[in-house]
């Protein structure tokens, strides 16, 4: 079988001291560098995703349609993981450096979120009243319990990935914290990854089809 080896993958080599060290030409032996991250890997990825969520899709009785910049910057990802290597630049990110980028913008997100709503959020109430606040918790309650009901007991699918299944379907990013909490493997986050892109298309389709038909 043909074996495809990773960054971070560990070697032993057994040898004379002369094929061991051109082993370690070859391979490399430097478990310091497994752990450092390329930031011009990360930054062109990031480059990529955002040339390709402001690329214009046309779609029959919809109109256009774009990814936008987070849409397109997980497609990338997706696909440059995909790839692995491009010439001699290696899309891998150590795991290490992953958790702290998205710990970092989940933060990041949160703080904008909170310092935008937390300004209107009163006087929002004192306009509308609680059957706004009440609509927001029934619309997010109701999908989510019948996501459940049908990802557990209908497709059977593993507990871990049912959470990342509904926080991509939801294209709730704190969703997908609170998933990858729950566990120290990365179930959640892949299966994130995999239903986010068609849960943010279908979004944006529906809410342009929604106004075609309610206009």
């Amino acid at each position: 079988a043909e074996t495809r080896l990773h960054v971070g993958d560990t070697l032993h080599v057994v040898g004379d001291s002369r094929s061991v060290a051109n082993m370690a030409k070859l391979f490399g032996n430097n478990v310091e560098a497994t752990y450092t991250a390329s930031i011009v890997a990360i930054l062109l990825g990031l480059f990529v995703g955002f040339l390709v969520g402001q690329i214009p899709v046309p779609l029959p009785w919809v109109g256009t349609l774009k990814l936008g910049t987070t849409g397109g910057v997980l497609l990338a990802g997706l696909v440059l993981a995909a790839l692995y290597k491009t010439g001699p630049v290696i899309w891998a990110v150590p795991s290490s450096t992953n958790r702290f980028l998205r710990d970092l913008g989940l933060m990041l997100f949160l703080a904008t979120a909170g310092t935008s709503a937390g300004g209107t959020i009163l006087q929002t109430i004192r306009d509308q009243g609680l059957g706004l606040l009440l609509s927001g918790v029934a619309v997010s309650m109701v999908p989510l319990s019948v996501s459940v009901v049908l990802s557990r007991y209908v497709l059977k699918i593993p507990f871990l990935r049912m959470l990342g299944v509904i926080a991509g379907g939801m294209t709730s990013t704190p969703g997908l914290a609170a998933a990858s909490s729950v566990s120290t493997t990365g179930y959640a986050a892949s299966a994130y990854a995999t239903v986010y892109p068609v849960a943010l298309i279908g979004m944006i389709v529906f809410a342009k089809v929604l106004v075609l038909i309610l206009d």
